[in-house]
C-alpha cells in the first residue's frame, strides 16, 4: 500500500492541511516540458482584473463609497439608478478635477512659470553669508 506524499508530510490536525489546497495533478508532471510549447497554467484569480469583472468591481466600489456619503442607492436594489449615477460621475470628474485646477491657478498663480520667467542673473546669483545679530537684534559682523 503506497502512502502518498502529501499524506506522509502533513499533519492531519494541522492547520495547513486542506482537501482543496492540493491539486489533483503532481507539481512536477508536465507533459509539455520538453517540447516547444510553452503551458502556463493560470487559475481563476486572472479573470477578477479583466473585462466585466473589473467594470463590476469599479461600480460596486463606486456604489459603496455613494451609500456611505449617504445616497439612497444600492447595487443590487437598484442596478440601474447606481450604473447611471456611476457614468454621471465617470463623465463629471474630469470636469471637476480641470476646475479645481483652474481655481488653484488663479488663487496661487503657476509656480512653474513663475520660475521660468525669472531673469537668469537672479537664478545665479546666490551667496551664502552668514550674518551675526546680539540677542537685542543688532547687527554684529558678516562673514562672506
Amino acid at each position: 500500500m503506497r502512502i502518498s506524499a502529501i499524506a506522509n508530510n502533513v499533519r492531519l490536525n494541522g492547520c495547513r492541511y486542506h482537501v482543496l489546497h492540493t491539486s489533483s495533478f503532481p507539481l512536477g508532471d508536465n507533459r509539455y516540458r520538453n517540447s516547444g510549447q510553452a503551458l502556463e497554467f493560470k487559475r481563476d484569480n486572472r479573470y477578477r482584473n479583466s473585462g466585466q469583472a473589473l467594470e463590476f468591481k469599479l461600480l460596486n466600489n463606486h456604489s459603496c463609497r455613494a451609500f456611505k456619503k449617504g445616497l439612497e442607492i444600492h447595487l443590487q436594489a437598484a442596478p440601474s439608478q447606481d450604473e447611471f449615477m456611476y457614468n454621471n460621475h465617470q463623465v463629471k470628474k474630469p470636469k471637476l478635477i480641470s476646475q479645481m485646477k483652474d481655481t488653484i491657478l488663479k488663487k496661487y498663480g503657476n509656480a512653474v512659470v513663475v520660475e521660468e520667467e525669472l531673469p537668469r542673473e537672479l537664478l545665479l546669483d546666490q551667496s551664502e553669508i552668514e550674518v551675526e545679530y546680539d540677542r537685542a537684534g543688532r547687527f554684529i559682523k558678516a562673514q562672506f
